[in-house]
């Protein structure tokens, strides 16, 4: 890696605000920014003091090789941008909104821009889609179901809207800042180039910023997020074939719901079993706990059966198909208040099919220490070991399935290099390539 620019930007851990998907086994970081050191003690208005990391930089993570590898992008390259949201369809990640630094007005730096990145090429183009486009905000949760690229919520400034027959959208005014929260659902059709706001049916959420969104067939279920100084615990289904919201389902869980929260996680990981982990409650403080959501059929509806996973050794119950259920253990957790990581939205959106998330396991990174700074600085926390730090400095894996047989074969081959090495070469190439990387000083290249 090039040693000609400032060291800052050859961090791949130290940043948040930024977006994480996972496309051909391997997952894409870009964007988002690294706090800097403050002379005097954080509160919740101290102003945020920042460096943007380079928006032609994309970080690429290869789960078997455990390295990283930093690539320049090219094409129309965006701004620098932290609290965008992203997701991906086919070949390309598609990239909405987000805060910026390199306008003039610092209140109201949110986008409303739609970019794409073709991913085997690292190409970026700016889209110019027709329609009304949504409101420019910052902690929306976006997700992808056939052609189409969802966006709901959202932080940023009022607009006007023109009138739309049978939509209504709620904006609600922060009261400090001038900017609110929005309850906007959009999606931009991929095949007509076009931003369309369907109408849906029965009790839509109400407006939020920094919650999270994930699909599970046809279904996307929307959970927790802030509204003004409250960070709610509900969780929404919306039906995306009938358009139908299915009203707090929280509200007939069989056990006890999660605390309050936003910046926090919410990732399928199989069918009917959802993960939720991390965030930041209403008092400020940092959540550690991870809970597992089971949705049980009950009259055609899916009731969520939430379980707190304890911390050090986990174990989650996997349903195979045709097969009995068994236990599975979640290694590499941190004890509880050692770290936090999130996945979503503003400190860091992670996209992945259900297949791929089984093989990645929920990889998360990065993630900001301390305490919320101000309306657009707002992130998770993690506490590491070198507390003068401010961001974490990890990557963090949680196991919801057993690793394959070549994995396991290849950590002890790893661990045992000093007796096997000379054997190397009668194994494939392929196998040779991954040792060798595997067992490197290096991790980013």
């Amino acid at each position: 890696m090039s040693r000609q620019e400032p060291i800052e930007y050859q961090y791949i851990h130290r940043r948040a605000g930024h977006v994480m998907v996972a496309f051909d086994n391997r997952l894409f970081v870009w964007g988002g920014y690294m706090e800097l050191p403050h002379s005097e003690p954080y509160t919740l208005m101290t102003p945020s003091k920042c460096l943007y990391h380079r928006a032609i930089d994309v970080f690429m993570y290869d789960p078997m090789l455990k390295t990283w590898t930093r690539r320049m992008s090219n094409g129309r390259i965006p701004m620098q941008l932290s609290g965008s949201c992203a997701a991906v369809h086919h070949q390309h990640m598609y990239l909405f909104g987000g805060w910026t630094s390199n306008t003039s007005d610092k209140y109201e730096n949110s986008s409303n821009s739609l970019w794409r990145l073709h991913l085997p090429s690292l190409t970026w183009e700016l889209l110019f889609p027709d329609g009304i486009p949504p409101f420019p905000c910052d902690k929306a949760a976006c997700w992808v179901n056939k052609n189409r690229f969802y966006i709901f919520g959202g932080f940023g400034p009022y607009k006007e809207m023109y009138k739309m027959p049978g939509i209504t959208v709620k904006f609600v005014a922060d009261d400090v800042f001038p900017s609110g929260w929005t309850d906007q659902l959009v999606y931009y059709d991929i095949e007509t180039n076009m931003w369309v706001w369907p109408e849906t049916h029965g009790p839509k959420p109400s407006p939020r910023a920094a919650h999270t969104a994930d699909v599970t067939g046809d279904k996307v279920y929307i959970f927790g997020g802030r509204f003004k100084d409250v960070r709610m615990n509900d969780l929404h289904c919306l039906d995306l074939n009938s358009m139908r919201w299915s009203g707090n389902l929280t509200e007939s869980a069989i056990q006890e719901t999660p605390e309050g929260r936003s910046w926090h996680t919410f990732n399928f990981v199989s069918r009917n079993k959802a993960v939720i982990y991390g965030g930041f409650n209403t008092t400020q403080q940092v959540l550690t706990s991870r809970n597992l959501i089971t949705f049980v059929a009950v009259s055609g509806i899916a009731v969520p059966a939430i379980f707190l996973i304890s911390s050090a050794l986990l174990t989650i119950e996997c349903t195979i198909e045709g097969a009995k259920p068994c236990t599975c253990p979640i290694t590499d957790v941190p004890s509880p208040c050692s770290c936090l990581f999130t996945i979503s939205n503003f400190t860091s959106t992670v996209t992945a099919t259900p297949d791929l998330l089984a093989t990645l396991l929920g990889v998360l990174v990065a993630g900001r220490l301390g305490i919320a700074r101000s309306h657009k600085t707002q992130a998770s926390t993690c506490e590491t070991e070198a507390s003068g730090n401010d961001h974490a400095e990890g990557l963090l894996v949680l196991r919801f399935s057993p690793p394959s047989l070549q994995r396991l074969a290849i950590e002890a081959v790893c661990k045992h290099e000093a007796n096997l090495r000379e054997q190397w070469g009668l194994l494939p190439h392929t196998l040779q390539h991954i040792l060798e990387v595997r067992t490197s000083l290096e991790s980013i290249s």
